[in-house]
């Protein structure tokens, strides 16, 4: 009966905490939806019809009225959208190469300031860069705003020290009034505009999509005034310091017009790649060890591609190949599987496809390669190659699903997680809060590992403890 009164009143505290969370929503944005229908209704009432003069001015006031509604329903859209799991796309990219791209598009912003580009580590992160960029210029677009013409408004990145391990900071920085020191959290929410020398028209949603941008990568965002005059608003997105420079990718295809779109694809979503026409250079090239991947055709002049897949491993080279063909019969499938192929990819092919395939051919290839493949929080140690979890109880092997539940948690030891977060990042679903799948998954846990690693946070969710008392 306890433990069927604490699930039923646990359940009871989500829903409510749902409840909640939708009437603040449709509170905000009533209310904000209530300001332009006022000024519209208002004018349309006063207006003067044998006035061509009124009836103009009303006119344009009007559409300027009806498109701030229609930023305003863009953005509360967007801002939906950053709770589901499938809003970011994450993919390697080069950390400099990107801040030169975002400060490009930052200076035609505005050309009455003086923009600066500040330091940008050559270092390589998995980011969502569509994203990220939309929330990145959503600053720079703010610093236009709010800092007086002609003055600097500067723009980069770097790598920080936080109490929660190393931090890639993207920044803006302007030289306009600064923001009061009560508002620099504040800012960050729905409908919240800083208004003492920096109150300007907007949806008031920017900087909070900015935040659930940052929360989505595992950050956050923040502000402060600098010494100087003006405000440094910043991006923090956790850095593991894996990426230290970009995967190369070889393409071995000497169909010129196919080489060149998957060399395209490949650089938009973060590697380097070199191309190889025929099987010699290919061969030599992945000989050479400065490659990650192989993608191999395998109609190559000169050496086939079974002849190079051979040739590479007859003498051990580990290099992970993705096989690239127009020839999709059974045996020519199995010949490259034989010969030591890691995937098989037939043309026609979607690049969506083949990119996948690369990414789970380097993250395996990464896992292969790692001397500690394990993750240890105090007196529990998880084999991420295995699958075991190690404690004081004894070694467990765990299923798919509880792998993933304790991964999340180790990796986020001594904060609390609620049952929402848990739910997006494990099971890449939205909130239910009818669903109790994330506690009976802890039950699991607790079982192989002990109840006293897994503490209940009533009302907010779980924490994961590494040495408890």
């Amino acid at each position: 009966m306890s433990d069927l009164s604490h699930a039923f009143n646990g359940m009871l505290d989500r829903l409510q905490r749902s409840f909640d969370t939708q009437r603040r929503l449709l509170d905000d944005v009533s209310h904000e939806l209530r300001t332009p229908i006022t000024i519209v209704r208002g004018h349309l009432e006063l207006l003067d019809a044998d006035d061509p003069s009124d009836v103009a001015n009303t006119r344009e006031l009007a559409i300027d009225e009806l498109d701030r509604m229609n930023v305003l329903v863009d953005d509360i859209a967007l801002l939906v959208k950053t709770s589901r799991p499938d809003f970011l796309q994450l993919a390697p990219v080069d950390v400099a190469e990107f801040t030169e791209q975002v400060f490009a598009k930052a200076r035609a912003l505005s050309a009455e300031h003086e923009w600066r580009m500040e330091s940008a580590p050559r270092v390589v992160a998995p980011l969502d860069a569509t994203r990220i960029t939309q929330a990145w210029l959503q600053l720079a677009e703010n610093a236009v705003k709010y800092a007086p013409t002609g003055t600097p408004i500067e723009l980069g990145s770097g790598l920080a020290d936080s109490a929660h391990g190393e931090v890639l900071e993207l920044w803006v920085r302007d030289h306009g009034p600064g923001i009061p020191p009560e508002k620099l959290d504040w800012i960050f929410g729905r409908f919240s505009r800083a208004e003492v020398g920096r109150g300007v028209a907007g949806s008031g949603l920017g900087l909070s999509i900015v935040a659930a941008i940052a929360a989505g990568h595992g950050g956050r965002a923040y502000a402060h005034n600098t010494e100087e005059a003006g405000a440094r608003v910043v991006i923090a997105l956790p850095f593991d310091g894996e990426g230290k420079r970009m995967p190369r990718i070889l393409v071995a295809e000497d169909e010129t017009r196919i080489a060149s779109f998957v060399e395209k694809g490949l650089k938009a979503a973060g590697y380097e790649v070199a191309t190889a026409t025929d099987g010699v250079v290919a061969l030599e090239l992945a000989r050479a060890g400065a490659f990650d991947l192989l993608l191999l055709d395998l109609g190559l002049p000169g050496l086939d591609g079974l002849e190079v897949l051979r040739r590479l491993r007859e003498r051990a080279n580990p290099i992970p190949v993705i096989i690239l063909t127009a020839h999709d019969s059974a045996s020519d499938t199995v010949a490259g599987f034989e010969g030591g192929a890691n995937d098989y990819v037939s043309k026609p092919f979607r690049f969506d496809e083949l990119l996948a395939r690369v990414r789970v051919r380097l993250d395996d290839a990464r896992a292969l390669s790692t001397p500690s493949a394990s993750l240890d929080c105090g007196r529990v140690r998880l084999d991420l190659r295995t699958r075991r979890i190690a404690s004081d109880a004894g070694i467990f092997d765990l299923s798919a699903r509880e792998y993933a539940l304790a991964e999340e948690f180790m990796r986020n030891a001594e904060q609390v997680l609620s049952r929402e977060q848990l739910l997006s990042r494990v099971w890449g679903l939205d909130f239910d809060p009818g669903s109790n799948v994330v506690d009976v998954y802890v039950r699991y846990l607790r079982r192989k590992i002990g109840a006293a690693h897994l503490e209940t946070v009533r009302g907010m969710g779980y924490r994961f403890i590494g040495d408890p008392d």
